[in-house]
């Protein structure tokens, strides 16, 4: 080979090498959401201490500017430029309300903790305000916290404001200038996401069928799948901005269609290599063939600009051509393949880009939406009547509280470390598993990170810039992965204190001890406060969020049964991803449970049973909600019966689950599909036959969640 063909084909690898390690950042992180957050706190942090710095402000100036710039940059997205300058405007206000209240109060040390708790109660209760609430309030129990930290006192004051609005003036002009809300911009990261990932899928069943039916290759399959539905929500969640690009809603007939397309061919990869009779050798190799096919048009699909010629087969749109000459036991997952091929196609066309070969048929798109709200849960005691937001406050103000005591025993100069713990705990949670759950992997986190944390810290000691280069590794690194782990984050968190310490010169090993002790009283002192103050059992929420759910599903199948039967224009779109939003709260509701420390095994198997179930649920309604047509079965009695059934059904679950006296058990029919379509003398479209499937599905799997929720089963009146 000449030196040139050399150069080029080493050019060719390393550009095929970036492009492979770029699609699988965007796969793990679609719209690339985590990095413009790691990035836009980093540059913020490092923005604000560079001016500071030539400014000529103190340490103890530049730390508080920092941490301001680091919180304000790091809280909720705002949909709107304008609501988002309104958020950071604001945020000096309590900001520096609780600053100069903790340096007025710095001689005086019981009055400072009461107050310290009046902030606390404070910045938890307006978590009720939408958009404003936490946003507000976090800033100003952090900026009580870091005043304390750096010792602020009042002589200091006029300086330390100062640097509080340098570093929200840092924040805006990242958030605002620099990294805006684009929503249009966003979707086309996150649909490039959502690409990314369904070409996984196609690659871990071209696996599958090449190498056969392994463990680990149907768990691949089986986590693939799960990541592609958790990146078509997020496509969703960019649909609903209300930046969001023209035609949002055949945007989201698109995605959840090819959503739907790869999750039927995984189950078809699944059951026919697990078949007795498996598809033969040159079937596999035809679809693995065509599978290639596919992974390339995507790849051509996420090219910007929409360039590269995107060709679609003649076995896409050929629906004889599909399945000619392949057995019976390969037919499905032809089929399967081909659906792929054609969302992806319909996809691609939806963003008006150019699709070449025969032509493929479009959907039609439903314009109104399915509005049935869950009925609402019954109020149960005092807890029951109390907001969220002001049972975790109290909750929160009792569990510092006990944290300021503990603290204070351990070290009555780094007692804070004890409060943060107990107040970052009820951030994001909803129940006292959760609460303990969330304080455990802070302690986890906490630990690992003080053995590196020192390590660290002793290595690099003296070498400023290499102390510096390395705090903000672990600034980026910690908000990177914040959404993922929990511990990570705590982890990355405590190094980082390490070598601030080390960079103040008052780093000993045994300060990063005394941080994990002081960590460990405060999560106790949260959890503590969690399960006897006002407590909200784990096991009570789960049943709230399941009975919500139920009442959802009974509404999306009577909208299923206006929209086939009776021809009403409905949503099921946006109805069936109310359904995942619930299923969500669901998984949520059941993590603690799930989670490897909870001490009840029988328990844990039971929920995790209950939430696969709910989860097929879900995926038949999105199966429905992909394939369902205005009047595709006109004044179908059966269909009518059936749907009627299937509600009633779901609606005596929730009888169940709310303790209602003597609920009726429910009511089952082996066949419900057999007679569906039965008077239509062309017989069901290929469409429509996948709708009733899912609602066939969707009947099995209500009665199957008869067992985990302890519903009694009686047959059909003949």
């Amino acid at each position: 080979m000449s030196a040139a063909g050399s150069t080029l084909a080493l050019r060719r690898r390393w550009t095929d090498l970036i492009a492979s390690g770029y699609d699988r950042l965007v796969a793990s992180d679609p719209g690339l959401a985590r990095l413009r957050l790691a990035l836009g706190v980093l540059v913020s942090v490092v923005l604000a201490v560079v001016i500071l710095g030539l400014a000529g402000f103190a340490i103890t100036g530049a730390l508080l500017g920092a941490s301001i710039a680091m919180v304000a940059s790091s809280g909720p997205v705002q949909p709107t430029v304008r609501k988002q300058a309104a958020v950071i405007v604001l945020t000096i206000l309590p900001a520096a309300g609780a600053l100069t209240l903790s340096a007025l109060l710095s001689g005086h040390h019981v009055v400072s903790d009461l107050v310290f708790l009046v902030v606390i109660f404070g910045a938890v209760y307006i978590r009720r305000i939408p958009d404003y609430g936490f946003p507000l309030g976090f800033p100003a129990f952090m900026m009580f916290f870091f005043a304390s930290f750096v010792g602020a006192s009042p002589a200091a004051l006029p300086m330390l404001l100062l640097a509080i609005a340098v570093g929200l003036a840092c924040a805006g002009l990242i958030r605002i200038v620099v990294l805006p809300p684009r929503s249009a911009r966003t979707f086309r990261r996150v649909r490039r996401g959502f690409q990314a990932r369904l070409a996984q899928v196609l690659d871990s069943v071209a696996d599958l069928l090449a190498d056969g039916p392994a463990t680990g290759r149907l768990d691949r399959v089986r986590r693939r799948v799960d990541r592609m539905h958790e990146s078509a929500l997020m496509v969703e969640a960019e649909l609903d901005s209300p930046l969001a690009p023209a035609g949002a809603t055949l945007h989201q007939r698109r995605v959840l269609a090819a959503e739907l397309a790869a999750e039927s061919l995984a189950h078809e990869a699944r059951r026919a290599m697990t078949a007795t009779d498996r598809p033969s050798e040159a079937d596999r190799d035809l679809a693995r063939a065509r599978l290639g096919t596919l992974i390339e048009l995507i790849r051509v699909d996420r090219q910007r600009g929409g360039s590269g010629e995107f060709r679609v087969p003649d076995w896409v749109c050929d629906r004889e051509q599909r399945v000619a000459g392949v057995d019976p036991a390969a037919r499905g997952l032809l089929w399967a393949i081909a659906e792929v091929g054609a969302a992806v196609a319909r996809s691609r066309k939806a963003n008006h880009r150019p699709v070449l070969g025969p032509p493929v048929d479009d959907e039609e798109d439903v314009p109104e939406r399915a509005d049935r709200d869950p009925v609402a849960p019954p109020v149960r005691g005092l807890v029951g009547r109390l907001l969220p937001s002001t049972r975790q406050a109290i909750q929160a103000t009792v569990g510092c509280g006990l944290a300021i005591l503990a603290g204070e025993l351990l070290s009555p100069q780094r007692w804070y470390w004890a409060v943060i713990a107990a107040f970052v705990v009820f951030a994001g949670t909803s129940s006292a598993g959760q609460t303990l759950m969330k304080g455990f992997r802070r302690v986890v986190g906490t630990m690992i990170g003080i053995v590196t944390g020192t390590v660290v810290a002793l290595l690099v000691a003296g070498d400023l810039p290499l102390v510096a280069g390395l705090l903000f590794v672990c600034i980026f690194a910690a908000f990177y992965l914040m959404a993922i782990s929990y511990s990570a984050m705590t982890f990355f968190i405590t190094v980082m204190l390490g070598l601030l310490y080390s960079l103040l010169g008052t780093f000993t090993p045994g300060l990063l001890v005394l941080r994990l002790e002081e960590t460990a009283a405060g999560a106790a002192a949260g959890a503590l406060a969690a399960l006897v103050v006002l407590p909200t059992s784990t096991k009570s929420m789960l049943r709230d969020s399941v009975a919500r759910l139920l009442d959802r599903l009974a509404g999306f199948v009577t909208s299923t049964v206006e929209l086939m039967a009776d021809g009403e224009l409905v949503d099921l779109i946006d109805a069936s991803r109310d359904v995942d939003a619930d299923l969500d709260a669901v998984q949520t509701s059941a993590e603690p449970l799930l989670h490897r420390i909870s001490p009840r095994r029988a328990r844990r198997s039971d929920t995790r049973h209950l939430v696969r179930v709910l989860t097929r649920c879900a995926h038949h309604a999105r199966g429905i909600a992909a394939n369902a047509e205005v009047a595709a079965l006109p004044a179908d009695r059966t269909l009518a019966e059936v749907g009627a059934r299937v509600a009633a059904n779901l609606h005596r679950l929730r009888a169940v689950l709310r303790d209602e006296p003597h609920p009726e058990p429910l009511v089952r029919d082996e066949n419900p599909a057999a007679a569906i379509g039965r008077g239509v003398p062309a017989g069901l479209d290929e469409r429509t036959r996948r709708a009733v499937d899912h609602l066939t599905q969707l009947d099995q799997a209500v009665i199957a969640l008869a067992r985990p929720l302890g519903a009694r089963l009686a047959d059909r009146p003949r």
